[in-house]
């Protein structure tokens, strides 16, 4: 998931603008001057509805009055009109409810933040995704919607974050952070840890992330290496070998020596390698014409300025046939099929 730069999200200090709505629910003390300046908007506010109650009845008999002139049948098409009305709301309803039931994999785009599911979990609704479905990333998916944490819900259904942005579940409303449901039991553990496990979370997420981005450096080095086994495999043995080291003295003591280790199996995966066909005048070879795409057989004259010059043998004699020597060498396949004789 790419981490978005919102400023219409959660405020940067989200958690201690979540715990000054705590403070401020908590304030209910009333100063006497207070208590004097609210008695008189008491009294002002009577008698506003007072005069607002009388207006209100004129207006009422106004209407009464109308309503009893007006004809049966005007009544009668407002009562159509309302029913169309209610009829039309009520089909837009059941074409968003619709809409939202919709899998998220027609929702995705590129504008849209994603997740692929790891373990699976069953989200609202009591539709489950599975391991490698690919989810939006939105509120009803993650663990903290509707969720209670510091002793306040603080994630919820039209929770103002400012005067542009309002929780949506069908949205990534803060755009800050996103925790999917399936990290819900782990979620638990840690909104129950003391301050020292927690602050000791926070040390290790550097050392974690380097980890779980070895995968990625894995695929590079066998693009490289020509690596024949299984790269799955390979991370989850050394990730093993790697996290049993339990204590920093540990894995000082014996750094050195997996390095060093380590550099001597490269260098000698090196060696390994099959020695590259070197081709000189003399040399019997074949190749792939570049015009018939037929394996030709020749001899090779002469290598030399940046150009390769062959004889045809057999069935392609007195034929000659000039390439550029990086190009034949890469394109066409060439094998040597008798070497000459040196010297």
């Amino acid at each position: 998931m790419k981490k978005k730069d919102v400023t219409k999200g959660l405020d940067p200090d989200l958690f201690a603008s979540n715990l000054d709505d705590d403070e401020a629910d908590n304030e209910g003390d009333v100063t006497p001057e207070d208590s004097a300046s609210s008695t008189e908007a008491e009294d002002d506010s009577a008698a506003a509805e007072d005069t607002a109650e009388e207006e209100t009845t004129e207006e009422l008999a106004d209407v009464t009055e109308s309503t009893e002139e007006a004809p049966e049948d005007e009544v009668e098409e407002e009562a159509e009109e309302t029913e169309e009305e209610e009829e039309a709301v009520a089909g837009e309803d059941t074409t968003s409810v619709a809409a939202s039931a919709a899998d998220d994999s027609s929702e995705l785009n590129d504008e849209t933040d994603t997740y692929v599911v790891q373990r699976g979990f069953t989200g609202e609704g009591g539709k489950t995704y599975h391991p490698g479905n690919v989810i939006s990333v939105k509120c009803k998916h993650c663990a903290l919607w509707k969720r209670e944490w510091l002793g306040k819900i603080r994630c919820s259904p039209g929770r103002r974050l400012d005067e542009n942005t309002v929780m949506h579940e069908d949205r990534f409303s803060c755009g800050e952070f996103f925790i999917c449901k399936e990290f819900s039991p782990e979620l638990t553990t840690f909104l129950n840890m003391n301050l020292a496990e927690i602050v000791t979370v926070r040390k290790m997420i550097p050392g974690i992330k380097k980890i779980l981005q070895a995968p990625e450096f894995l695929e590079s080095w066998v693009k490289v290496h020509n690596y024949s086994g299984d790269t799955s495999e390979a991370f989850i043995n050394a990730k093993g070998f790697i996290l049993s080291f339990s204590s920093e003295e540990q894995l000082l003591f014996s750094e050195e020596f997996i390095r060093q280790y380590a550099k001597i199996m490269t260098q000698r995966s090196r060696t390994k390698r099959p020695p590259r066909p070197k081709f000189e005048a003399g040399d019997w070879v074949t190749w792939v014409d570049s015009t018939s795409k037929d394996r030709v057989e020749g001899i090779i004259l002469s290598i030399g300025r940046g150009n390769i010059y062959l004889a045809g043998v057999k069935a392609y004699q007195t034929q000659k046939f000039v390439y550029k020597y990086k190009e034949w060498k890469s394109k066409y396949k060439p094998e040597i099929t008798r070497k000459t004789a040196r010297p």
